[in-house]
């Protein structure tokens, strides 16, 4: 029992991505997508005799010619600038006949993955799965993330629409992760790896569902591909998601009246920070109820703040995809960009995207471009006093 490498391809600290069956097949399909797309060359397999039964036996003539087990098998690819690893597992070992990894065989398949990258010097593992969460199958998955440091954490929440697993509400700053991927997490830790899972939401009302749900499979790939900063074309992930879609919505259409209106009310997003509809419902037109007078927001790395609407008492956000120029662009333009930016990134600070990029791609998204084409007059700057003064 152990790992085949059918040959040693020459490696120089490439990352690992491993993948396996999930809720939702969320992870392998994010994996196997990716390593589709970019055609990664297999170069090894973990023997399958004693981790699985097999899926069927093969007679020829009356004769036994093969027995077919769950494959396990590495693949990797050399980028210009980057290295990777793939292992991508048909099914999880498990010891009573669960849908998840447990248990011995859980434990060495674990290791054996690992003794493969530490034999050709990964640096990082990535895996990948779901996470069942109260949301709606109409809002965009965010991606849940675990990392093994706090240097990881860091680097996870320069992302859009992830979270940190342990700030999802009602969990009290803890969380577990099922099978391999949770395992996998842990060992790789143990280690000396680096190691982070990335997981997409799925609603809890189709986590038992026979089918995938790739819109999560998406929102996980747009993570992953921008840390191992990998071009991707999402086109035939983006079919797969309108049939699935399809199916989801005519089962939807059948859920009992009473309950459906329950499961409507997670649409409604209420509002805890200026422009968190736009984040979190990008598709929908933004329009302002009301123009505010004092606001503020916590970012999301702890013990900073960051200002994402000025209370200027003029609002345009429904002009602007409902994205503030004022507070979000470092020179306040509200007519198009200045010019500066590089890479989408502001030239002022280029740790910020810049704001007009970003009002651009929503205004696109929406098909509201022509909306650019109208003139915006200077800010009515006396609309509210200022410093501003807030008391109970």
């Amino acid at each position: 029992m152990g790992t085949r490498l059918y040959r040693e391809p020459k490696l120089e600290k490439p990352d690992m991505v491993a993948g396996w069956p999930g809720i939702g097949n969320i992870g392998i399909i994010a994996v196997d997508t990716l390593r589709g797309q970019i055609q990664a060359e297999e170069f090894g397999e973990v023997e399958p005799w004693k981790f699985f039964y097999p899926r069927k036996v093969i007679i020829k003539a009356g004769v036994l010619e093969n027995l077919v087990f769950p494959s396990n098998k590495f693949y990797y690819k050399r980028f210009d600038s980057k290295e990777l690893i793939f292992f991508i597992g048909e099914e999880q070992p498990t010891a009573t006949g669960r849908m998840y990894a447990e248990g011995e065989k859980a434990y060495q398949m674990a290791n054996l993955v690992l003794d493969v990258a530490e034999r050709f010097g990964c640096q990082r593992v990535y895996t990948s799965g779901a996470a069942v969460a109260f949301t709606h199958h109409a809002l965009k998955p965010r991606v849940w993330a675990a990392t093994s440091s706090e240097d990881l954490i860091k680097q996870v929440k320069r992302y859009e629409n992830t979270i940190l697993m342990s700030e999802i509400e009602g969990r009290g700053d803890r969380g577990t992760i099922t099978g391999l991927n949770g395992l996998l997490l842990g060992l790789a830790k143990k280690r000396g790896f680096e190691a982070i899972c990335l997981m997409g939401e799925i609603p809890d009302y189709l986590s038992g569902a026979p089918f995938p749900y790739p819109r999560a499979s998406k929102s996980v790939l747009e993570v992953l591909t921008n840390f191992l900063g990998i071009e991707f074309d999402y086109g035939a992930l983006d079919e797969m998601a309108a049939e699935t879609d399809e199916i989801i919505e005519s089962i939807y259409e059948k859920i009992p009246t009473e309950i459906r209106v329950r499961l409507e009310q997670r649409k409604l997003v209420v509002q805890p920070k200026p422009q968190t509809i736009t984040e979190v419902i990008p598709e929908m037109i933004t329009f302002p109820a009301q123009n505010s007078i004092f606001t503020g927001m916590e970012a999301r790395e702890k013990g900073s703040f960051e200002e994402w609407c000025s209370t200027c008492g003029d609002c345009i956000l429904a002009l602007t995809g409902g994205i503030c120029p004022v507070t979000r662009c470092a020179k306040g333009l509200l007519n198009v960009a200045c010019g500066g930016a590089s890479n989408e990134k502001c030239e002022q600070d280029p740790e910020k995207d810049c704001a007009w990029c970003l009002i651009y791609k929503r205004l696109k998204e929406l098909g509201k471009l022509d909306v650019l084409k109208e003139f915006r007059p200077p800010r009515a700057y006396r609309a509210v006093a200022r410093p501003g003064r807030y008391r109970e």
